[in-house]
């Protein structure tokens, strides 16, 4: 028997798998209810978007903000209100009568409700320099960053 099955299942309200903004703005809404809440993130919290340069196009940042920035403070803010991160891959999931049963590295968790934002990859060129400019040159959504490149010949 492992030490994870040795463990008792720990009791959680909402589980969120994915710790991008989607599941930062939905972990803020539930702990701020008053909900245990916990955000399981397998590489780095804010996903996407804190790999990206200057971002323009998100409300309340006329200047822009860098994507890093954005989602730290996004974070620092599902905190504030109670948000545990835990910073591990989630093995499994299955319904248990009316919960569901998350296995992730740590341990099994028993939530009444589970939000899935596990995100997407973008689709790789795989050339040379795409790793090191994306967010700076390299895009790879032309309705987000098409503004950035006014007036210049893209590829």
């Amino acid at each position: 028997m492992t030490e994870a099955a040795t463990r008792p299942i720990e009791e959680i309200d909402v589980a969120i798998i994915g710790g991008g903004p989607t599941g930062l703005t939905a972990g803020i809404y539930a702990s701020r209810a008053l909900r245990r809440t916990v955000v399981w993130e397998q590489l780095m919290i804010g996903g996407q978007i804190a790999q990206t340069g200057v971002i323009e196009n998100y409300p309340g940042f006329p200047d822009g903000i860098e994507g890093y920035d954005l989602t730290m403070a996004m974070h620092a803010q599902a905190e504030k209100f109670g948000v545990e991160t835990k910073y591990e891959t989630v093995s499994s999931l299955r319904r248990d009568g009316r919960s569901y049963i998350i296995e992730a590295d740590s341990g099994s968790y028993r939530a009444k409700t589970v939000i899935v934002t596990a995100g997407a990859e973008y689709n790789k060129l795989e050339v040379p320099g795409e790793a090191e400019l994306t967010g700076r040159g390299v895009s790879y959504c032309a309705t987000c960053d098409a503004a950035f490149f006014k007036g210049q010949t893209v590829a």
